[in-house]
């Protein structure tokens, strides 16, 4: 428990006051997450929120990681998301690793907010690493680094401090994504004695390259062409196991290595490890090196005996996509068929998609498709 001396939130209440009025003035932040005294149960979306300080207040402190590029058109739904699990802690501090297109509005943040850290890009990186993940082994690694120089800085303890992860982008933050699941993370903090690491399952779970678990501990890409079948096989598998987990009421399935997008760290498990690109597996040398993820979770578990679980539900969920109309299922495939139909040798139909002649050619197949849709009418509407 920390005092106003030392609490990285400094003023406490009188600052979350604050910054939220500021928000909410700036059309920012939805009136259903204002943290205030008064707060009781509210709903956003299709989420229940306990916003009541009283109830569902940590007595740590968490560090709110994460890498952005591009994000202008889910920013907010960043710094929503952000301040719905900062208020469930004591304190907090937000550290983001940014790119320079995303400056102003990573630093008009960090304005309103003092808790806001804010690392920038070097563009040249890229040039230097032309493997993301070797470029996100650097933002990674420069996360980390600040978390504890500011953990020294404000006298943190890290066995009561956490880091959360993520990534910041569409897959977590994404016009189609729904509000995050917060009963789901106030359960998985209430019960932080099951785990170390924790990250979380989806309704299709992508991120294949950072997992292994006991029946498949391997640098999924090492594989050349097999590669792309063993994620699905692999995909499937996981999905089952969790899956099961949930139907028999043990939603802490322990894995070796995970992260899908975000993850939870206790921080005195993460101490003296670090995101590493090499590459150690058993099969051919793999080029890229392998998945940041895996090295900094085999030391926590080979340093600390760190319990790294995935949960079985799901804490980022998609709005379902409308079914298409048969025009556009039937336009998708004539995209697809002229951009790869050949005739006698190498003479090819689909032209470059901007030219005329593919213009000329869809518009054709476009009208024989729809009279033959009107032609065998009975047949379209099967």
């Amino acid at each position: 428990v920390f005092s106003n001396n030392n609490n990285p939130d400094n003023s406490n209440n009188t600052t979350r006051l604050r910054r939220n009025e500021i928000l909410k003035l700036n059309g920012s932040i939805p009136r259903s997450i204002i943290i205030n005294s008064n707060s009781s149960m509210t709903t956003t979306g299709s989420v229940e929120i306990n916003l009541n300080p009283t109830l569902v207040k940590i007595s740590s402190t968490v560090y709110i990681t994460g890498t952005a590029k591009g994000v202008s058109n889910c920013f907010e739904m960043i710094r929503k998301s952000v301040y719905m699990m900062t208020d469930l802690f004591q304190s907090y501090r937000i550290i983001i690793y940014y790119h320079p297109i995303d400056g102003p509005a990573f630093q008009h943040w960090q304005t309103i907010d003092p808790n806001v850290i804010l690392i920038v890009e070097d563009p040249t990186l890229f040039e230097r690493s032309p493997y993301k993940t070797e470029v996100l082994t650097v933002a990674r690694n420069k996360l980390l680094s600040s978390v504890l120089e500011d953990m020294k800085l404000k006298n943190v303890q890290s066995n009561n401090s956490y880091m959360i992860l993520m990534d910041l982008d569409d897959r977590n933050f994404g016009p189609r994504m729904r509000p995050m699941n917060m009963p789901l993370f106030a359960n998985v903090m209430k019960d932080s004695d099951k785990w170390d690491s924790i990250s979380f399952n989806r309704e299709m779970y992508y991120d294949i390259w950072a997992l292994r678990y006991s029946r498949f501990d391997a640098n999924v890409w090492a594989f050349g062409l097999d590669s792309f079948a063993l994620v699905k096989i692999i995909r499937r598998d996981i999905s089952r196991i969790l899956d099961e987990s949930k139907k028999i009421g043990e939603p802490y399935v322990p894995v070796l290595s995970a992260f899908n997008g975000l993850a939870i760290y206790k921080l005195h498990k993460t101490l003296d490890c670090e995101y590493a690109a090499r590459c150690i597996e058993f099969r051919s040398p793999c080029r890229g090196g392998d998945c940041e993820h895996v090295a900094f979770h085999r030391c926590m578990r080979e340093k600390h005996q760190a319990k790294i679980v995935i949960h079985a539900d799901y804490l980022f969920t998609e709005i379902p996509k409308p079914k298409p109309s048969l025009l556009e299922q039937v336009q998708k495939r004539l995209i697809g068929y002229l951009s790869r139909v050949r005739f006698g040798s190498g003479l090819m139909l689909g032209l470059e998609p901007e030219s005329f002649p593919y213009y000329l050619s869809y518009a054709v197949l476009l009208i024989l498709a729809a009279y033959l849709c009107r032609r065998y009418r009975p047949c379209c509407r099967r």
